[in-house]
């Protein structure tokens, strides 16, 4: 059609509809874990600090940013190593670290001011709820973009051994812990101003969105578990996991509203990762592993775990989490059946217990972590 050559000789119209594929692309390519379909971008080569307002110029740093990370992630999935390892053992961590300070910089286009998340419901004159709604999905994209950067170091950093002798990694991966943390709220925040108001169908990409960040946000909690008292994010955990919760309740608003099954199988896929967060709280173990993972003896490691559920993530792939069986403990009647014999019911599991009870080889009641009763009954 011409439409790149128009943009760079003409610009004008022909400029702003090449802008708006290429953006398309880029954000399509990371909701799907695909690479990105268009390859010629001129938006590198042209300086646009004359011509366009510095919304417009924070736009086309998110395309760059999200092309980038496309690029990263591609790279990273063509070494045809597991997941964790391939992330581990890459040399990209230099890449990430410049995306990451470009994004910084571009956050100082505009006003500290216009940072704050704007409120749409007190908004009364039509133009004013259009320019709020374009703000806050210039806000959206900055915070995902941040998301994604940093998930593929949260998602390495819960599926392997954590190693403390390795300092510098150490470093790195709670910087992309703490960043996608801090990202994830962001989004999360904006998301339910956003689709508050507008619950069209339309608007169902931001759901995605926002199913990524909190997915996220709670894959850092889990890890954070791991630090016990040491664990910095458990400041913000209550905040964390009820501005979870008002977005999965909105899930389900808008999956009856609009009859999205799509939206509904979300929600219940967060609310089955809050219930593994909380018990990890709680001290329960569980296990993560990606698709395709091996153990140190080459083979999957799943005779010792039931999987509970599964969450698809965009270049990782099938996420399968289940609550560990403990080798010394049978693996029938502890997670999955109403009645318990003594012998299959690990105190040491639980945190600060008080009291189990069992009369007969049954389980009679337990005074223990909420988490602990839920799954007993």
């Amino acid at each position: 059609m011409g439409i790149p050559l128009l943009a760079q000789t003409m610009g004008g119209h022909a400029d702003a509809v090449w802008f708006q594929l290429v953006y398309s692309d880029r954000f399509l390519s990371l909701m799907l874990g695909l690479p990105f379909a268009i390859t010629e971008n001129y938006l590198e080569k042209v300086d646009y600090r004359d011509s366009s307002t510095p919304a417009q110029r924070l736009e086309r740093v998110h395309v760059l940013a999200a092309g980038r990370i496309i690029a990263r992630n591609v790279r990273v999935q063509n070494l045809g190593m597991p997941y964790e390892i391939a992330w581990l053992s890459c040399n990209e961590f230099t890449e990430s670290r410049d995306i990451d300070q470009e994004l910084k910089r571009a956050t100082r286009l505009l006003p500290s001011s216009w940072w704050l998340t704007p409120s749409l419901n007190n908004a009364t004159m039509e133009n004013e709820i259009l320019e709020r709604t374009g703000r806050l999905l210039v806000q959206m994209h900055q915070h995902y973009l941040l998301v994604l950067l940093h998930q593929p170091y949260v998602i390495q950093k819960l599926c392997s051994d954590f190693n403390a002798d390795d300092l510098q990694l150490s470093a790195e991966s709670t910087y992309s812990t703490l960043a996608a943390a801090s990202a994830s709220r962001g989004m999360i925040t904006r998301y339910l101003e956003f689709r508050g108001y507008h619950r069209s169908p339309s608007s169902r990409a931001i759901d995605d969105k926002c199913f990524m960040a909190s997915t996220t946000l709670l894959f850092a909690h889990l890890s954070g578990h791991r630090l016990s008292s040491m664990n910095v994010l458990e400041h913000q955990r209550c905040h964390d996991l009820g501005t979870i919760e008002r977005a999965i309740a909105l899930m389900e608003e808008i999956s009856v509203l609009n009859d999205d099954p799509l939206a509904a199988a979300r929600s219940h896929s967060l609310g089955k990762l809050l219930e593994t967060e909380a018990h990890a709280a709680d001290g329960l173990p569980y296990h993560i592993w990606i698709e395709g993972a091996m153990n140190a003896s080459g083979t999957r490691d799943i005779e010792n775990t039931r999987h509970d559920f599964q969450i698809s993530v965009p270049y990782c792939g099938n996420i399968y989490i289940s609550h560990q069986i403990r080798q010394d403990y049978p693996t029938e009647g502890v997670w999955n059946t109403d009645v318990y014999d003594s012998a299959t019911i690990p105190t040491d599991l639980i945190e600060n217990p008080s009291t189990i009870a069992v009369a007969d080889g049954d389980f009679v009641a337990v005074e223990g972590p909420s988490s602990l009763q839920t799954y007993l009954g």
